[in-house]
């Protein structure tokens, strides 16, 4: 669905924390996954944009505990996220696609690599660039 949530659409769906296969770039045109828990350790502050819709105890959709030991997202330690971010939530929107719109899915993450290894790319270019001029500069080679 494409519209803002109000949570009486969402009070009554059964809650879980998305547990899913990550994609990661290994080196330029090379992609693997990893295992990931979606769960992350936030600042307190709320970001303007993103609205709270409702609160959930964390019981009822994670039965581990959880702490602020600051990890990988193994052994009950989680990543430090910073602020929350307007993308808050991408994964699951992705894993539904990935599930229910496959091709759609597989279209917009070769578009994106794709995006991704020509900018990645240009910017190696330009620092070699950069680091070339340097040296000239200083009389080297």
């Amino acid at each position: 669905m494409r519209h803002d949530y109000e949570w009486a659409e969402i009070e009554g769906t059964e809650l879980r924390i998305l547990d899913f296969q990550r994609g990661v770039r290994i080196r330029p045109d090379q992609y693997g996954t990893r295992h990931e828990i979606c769960i992350g350790i936030y600042t307190a502050y709320s970001h303007p944009a993103l609205p709270v819709i409702g609160n959930v105890e964390p019981t009822r959709v994670f039965a581990s505990p959880l702490t602020f030991d600051v990890g990988d997202g193994t052994a009950g330690k989680y990543p430090l996220c910073g602020p929350l971010a307007l993308h808050l939530g991408a994964e699951a929107v992705l894993e539904w696609l990935r599930i229910n719109d496959p091709v759609r899915w597989q279209t917009e993450r070769d578009v994106a690599r794709e995006s991704y290894e020509r900018t990645s790319e240009a910017l190696r270019v330009e620092e070699r660039r950069k680091r070339q001029a340097r040296r000239l500069r200083k009389g080297g080679a």
